[in-house]
C-alpha cells in the first residue's frame, strides 16, 4: 500500500469515527458544524489531489486517461474537476457559514 493510501485511509477513519461520536452524543447545531467542518477537510484533500494530477501531466491519471477516451484534452477534464471541486467547497462553506450563525440564537 502507498503511503498516499495509509494516510487517506487514516483520515477516513479518524473522521469516520469522529462523526459517528458526535451522531450520538451531540447536538443538532454541533453535528451540522462537525460534519460541515470535516466534510471542508475532505475537500481540502481533493483540491490537494487535483494540484498533484494537475502538476503531474502523466497520461495515467483521470484527466489524460479521460483525454484519451474521450478526445477531449486533459487540461478540459481538470478544470471540469476543478469546477466540481469549487462547487463543492462553497456549498460546504455556505452551510458552515449557515451552521455557525444558528447557534448564537
Amino acid at each position: 500500500m502507498k503511503s498516499r493510501s495509509l494516510f487517506t485511509a487514516a483520515i477516513v477513519i479518524a473522521l469516520w469515527a469522529v462523526v459517528v461520536v458526535m451522531w450520538w452524543r451531540g447536538n443538532d447545531a454541533w453535528n451540522g458544524i462537525l460534519v460541515s467542518g470535516l466534510g471542508l477537510i475532505v475537500l481540502m484533500g481533493a483540491w490537494r489531489h487535483l494540484f498533484a494530477v494537475a502538476a503531474s501531466r502523466d497520461p495515467k491519471q483521470d484527466p489524460g486517461a479521460l483525454a484519451k477516451l474521450t478526445r477531449l484534452p486533459a487540461a478540459f477534464w481538470t478544470l471540469v474537476f476543478a469546477a466540481l471541486i469549487g462547487a463543492c467547497s462553497w456549498w460546504a462553506g455556505h452551510l458552515l457559514y449557515d451552521a455557525l450563525t444558528q447557534t448564537g440564537r
